[in-house]
């Protein structure tokens, strides 16, 4: 809903400390205008940052955080495909998660 996107940034805005804007099913819509239309509800630039790529955005979250943050990835949970111009594909936010705290363990 294009409506509801500002007020989405502002809220996250509101309780988050860094933001982290990427894609969840745009399907037919571009996900660059998607986040053009939340950015309308962002007042701090330098609490929010675009990565289009999902998983991308979300192994950057994971890397910029400390030990005692917490991370809010919203927006998909429990499905396991995102749907957008190019068609669904499978997508497992877990499984990202779990090979990230994996590597990490083997290269520490």
């Amino acid at each position: 809903d294009r409506e509801k996107r500002p007020l989405m940034a502002a809220s996250a805005e509101k309780y988050a400390d860094k933001i982290y804007v990427t894609e969840d099913n745009s399907r037919d819509e571009n996900p660059k205008e998607i986040y053009n239309d939340m950015a309308l509800g962002f007042k701090d630039s330098t609490k929010h940052r675009y990565i289009p790529n999902r998983r991308e955005a979300i192994l950057t979250a994971l890397r910029e955080s400390n030990e005692n943050d917490v991370i809010a990835i919203v927006g998909k949970g429990h499905e396991r495909y995102i749907t957008n111009a190019e068609g669904t594909c499978y997508f497992n936010e877990k499984e990202i998660i779990g090979e990230y705290y994996r590597e990490r363990q083997i290269c520490e």
